[in-house]
């Protein structure tokens, strides 16, 4: 039997990579390389605290995956990394909270009942006698629905831990939450 597994070690996390293969053909020498197949390793958790403020992310109008965050929507409905202000008028703040970049759900693209899901990496949060998740939200616009916060121990079951419903600013200009 052949075996046609290999184990690397010592790859950095959140890191794409190369492999090719190739044949030992004994005394006829090496196979030409097989095409690239491309993966990236899995992000390394985070010990709690955890901060991140967003200023690494790169800005976009089609966010996917960043500093091991990553967009999980199957509509167009999508996740944007802004700093100065959604395209779309009547919604969304004007800026920041604070520093230069955050992200924004902008609704334009979307339909009614789409979802916009942004997954955070994995928190280790064993360190901590009572956890605590903070953050600012602002949430302006006639189409603004709902905001929940889950929390999954095992990246499947998730458990409800805060939601929010309806417009709760007034203006773009309001002060973030």
């Amino acid at each position: 039997a052949t075996d046609t597994s290999v184990v690397v070690t010592g790859l950095a996390a959140n890191f794409s990579y190369d492999a090719y293969i190739t044949t030992d053909c004994g005394t006829d020498g090496l196979s030409s390389l097989s095409s690239a197949f491309s993966f990236t390793t899995l992000c390394d958790v985070f010990i709690a605290p955890y901060l991140e403020n967003f200023e690494a992310f790169d800005i976009s109008t089609n966010f996917v995956s960043d500093e091991c965050w990553d967009e999980i929507s199957p509509t167009l409905y999508d996740w944007e990394v802004d700093s100065n202000g959604t395209d779309s008028t009547g919604t969304g703040p004007n800026g920041p909270f604070s520093g230069s970049r955050y992200l924004v759900v902008d609704a334009s693209d979307g339909a009614n009942g789409d979802i916009a899901t942004l997954e955070s990496p994995f928190v280790d949060l064993s360190a901590l006698t009572v956890p605590t998740l903070s953050f600012y939200y602002h949430m302006y616009g006639a189409f603004v629905t709902q905001l929940d916060i889950e929390v999954s121990a095992d990246g499947i079951n998730y458990t409800n831990e805060f939601s929010i419903v309806g417009e709760q600013q007034t203006a773009s200009t309001d002060p973030w939450l």
